[in-house]
C-alpha cells in the first residue's frame, strides 16, 4: 500500500511541478537554443523510457513470443530500442513492423528502431570498458 501512496504523491507532484520546472528552465535559457534543445530532448527521452518501463500494452500488441527475452519494462531503454530488439531477434508481428515503419516516418530515419537498439548496445559496451 505504501508504494501506491508514493506513486500517487509523485504523480500529483509531477503533474503540478514539472510544467513549472520546464517553463522556468526554458525561460532561464531563452537565449541559448542549444540548452533549450537539450532540455526538451531529455524530457522527451525520459518520457519515452517511462513509457517503456510501463510498456506492457505495446509489448502485448507487437510481440510474437512473450516467453522470449525482450527489453520492455527495462530501465534506461526506450520504446524504439525495445522494438528494435524484437526486430533483431525476429520476435515481432506484422503490427509491430507497421508501427516500426510509422516511427521511421515520424523521425525521418530509416530503421529508426534498429538504430535505437544498436545505439543502446554501443552505450552498454562503453560502460563495460
Amino acid at each position: 500500500m505504501r508504494y501506491y501512496l508514493l506513486l500517487l504523491i509523485s504523480l500529483v507532484l509531477g503533474a503540478l511541478l514539472l510544467p513549472i520546472f520546464v517553463i522556468y528552465s526554458l525561460l532561464r535559457n531563452r537565449f541559448d537554443e542549444k540548452k533549450q534543445f537539450n532540455i526538451l530532448y531529455h524530457i522527451a527521452v525520459n518520457i519515452d523510457i517511462m513509457g517503456n518501463i510501463n510498456g506492457d500494452l505495446i509489448r502485448d500488441l507487437i510481440i510474437l513470443d512473450k516467453s522470449r527475452n525482450n527489453l520492455f519494462n527495462q530501465q534506461f531503454v526506450t520504446i524504439s530500442a525495445s522494438i528494435g530488439h524484437l526486430i533483431e531477434t525476429d520476435n515481432i508481428n506484422n503490427f509491430g513492423l507497421w508501427f516500426s515503419n510509422l516511427l521511421d516516418k515520424a523521425f525521418k530515419e530509416k530503421n529508426h528502431c534498429l538504430n535505437a537498439f544498436n545505439q543502446l548496445n554501443l552505450q552498454i559496451l562503453k560502460q563495460i570498458k
